[in-house]
């Protein structure tokens, strides 16, 4: 979160947040003041502790892509070394359209995809919305759209 526009939008997202347990990334739990010391991404399966309670989720999962290329290869999807580098590609998902840093290769980006949507939906379950009264506010300080 080091650039002065994501600076500006941590400010925004705090004054709003108010006092609600924050979902982030492991290295940057310490800017939110209740924040969750075990709870981050990465480490959000099978906790129940904001059962009930409205959280917010700040951020947007990414991996090293590495693992996108292994796991790829373990699904047999093939690809080349011209496929492996990542660039900022205006892409259409989810009925989206926007920008952001992934793969030319469909296969590799649907992996992107996946782990970051599989993540976020973790993140933003911790509450239990579909049996308890709660909300969450997700800021994903990207252009990603689920």
């Amino acid at each position: 979160m080091g650039s002065r526009n994501n600076a500006s939008n941590l400010n925004v997202i705090t004054n709003f947040i108010d006092n609600k347990p924050v979902i982030t990334y492991k290295n940057y739990r310490n800017l939110f003041s209740v924040s969750n010391t075990e709870i981050h991404f990465g480490n959000c399966s099978g906790y129940d502790e904001f059962k009930g309670e409205d959280i917010a989720v700040v951020g947007t999962p990414h991996i090293p892509s590495f693992i996108y290329l292994l796991v790829a290869s373990e699904l047999n999807i093939q690809f080349n070394d011209a496929n492996i580098e990542m660039a900022e590609q205006t892409v259409c998902h989810n009925g989206f359209r926007f920008k952001i840093m992934t793969f030319n290769h469909e296969g590799l980006r649907s992996i992107q995809f996946h782990f970051i949507e599989s993540e976020l939906l973790q993140a933003c379950g911790r509450n239990r919305t579909l049996r308890e009264d709660a909300t969450t506010y997700l800021f994903q300080l990207s252009n990603t759209r689920i």
